[in-house]
């Protein structure tokens, strides 16, 4: 008899081992999630602090972590692409770095975690001063949305290897209101003077910055809304004609008087502009009590819309 043959068919089942993750590090939230600084004055040098805490959860993987921020552009850090330059510490260790940094190569301090209760880390972000001069216009809002980057280790504050590392767009997002400002940059009481009246014109320049554009009202002490005059010292109203001497008063080519409101003057800039304030004499005074004659003319400016 011839033997029946025996098939065996072995059916081998193939599996991919899927490779365990590498914990990730206990998250961070930043309070306020939200910062404006809005007292940030574009045409001074001086720098505006704010402080914002980063809270990492607590975890029982991890001992110690560090927490940088990552600015969305290479190169100097600045809120937006081409806003003012900020920096942030931790202590007094920087920990704002630019575009693809992580913190495992950075010198950020580690702080121990807590395997129970959440973690608080005060961090200072400080807005330059606008040292490059740059043009910003009153009103402009500049904003980013920060990203941060945390290394997490398994051994305290010695030197072991990080165990896990991430690079976030979970950061705290920052806006910077520009506000509308003037500062003069001459000096505040101008005085234009006539000696003995071998002139009958002379001028002071107002040289001013500005975001905004500019509303000047003027104030007199002597005129009045259609007229402006010199007093002889020591006189009182009513004058007597013999004691006036009346003037043109013109700012920027535009005649003005007591209560004169002139709107939306042009912008200043970082580059400042300059006001003519002149002063002329219709013609040289005669009959008049000799003496000392003046008028106070005050200038107060305003940002316009």
């Amino acid at each position: 008899m011839i033997p029946s043959k025996l098939a065996a068919i072995a059916t081998v089942a193939f599996c991919l081992a899927t490779p365990a993750r590498a914990a990730t590090c206990p998250a961070v939230t930043f309070a306020p999630t939200s910062l404006t600084i809005t007292d940030w004055n574009p045409l001074g040098t001086a720098a505006v602090t704010a402080t914002i805490t980063a809270t990492v959860a607590a975890s029982a993987s991890y001992s110690s972590i560090q927490v940088i921020l990552v600015d969305n552009e290479t190169g100097t850090t600045r809120i937006g692409v081409a806003g003012p330059e900020y920096n942030a510490v931790n202590g007094s260790t920087v920990i704002s770095y630019p575009s693809g940094t992580v913190a495992s190569s950075t010198t950020a301090p580690r702080t121990n975690l807590d395997n129970k209760n959440a973690t608080p880390i005060t961090l200072n972000l400080t807005v330059r001063g606008n040292t490059d001069l740059t043009d910003y216009v009153g009103g402009m809002e500049i904003a980013e949305q920060l990203r941060y980057s945390a290394t997490c280790y398994k051994g305290g504050n010695g030197s072991n290897a990080p165990d896990s590392d991430t690079n976030v767009p979970a950061g705290p997002n920052v806006k910077v209101v520009v506000p509308k400002v003037i500062s003069l940059q001459s000096a505040s009481a101008v005085p234009l003077n006539f000696n003995n009246f071998t002139a009958l014109s002379d001028t002071a320049n107002i040289v001013l910055k500005s975001t905004s554009s500019i509303n000047v009202l003027v104030s007199t002490q002597y005129g009045t809304t259609s007229s402006n005059q010199m007093v002889l010292a020591g006189v009182t109203a009513p004058y007597p004609t013999n004691t006036v001497i009346p003037y043109a008063l013109t700012l920027n080519g535009t005649s003005i008087f007591k209560n004169t409101q002139l709107l939306n003057q042009t912008r200043g800039g970082q580059a400042g502009i300059t006001y003519p304030l002149r002063l002329t004499l219709p013609n040289a005074p005669a009959g008049k009590v000799a003496g000392d004659y003046a008028d106070t003319i005050t200038l107060t400016l305003s940002a316009g819309s």
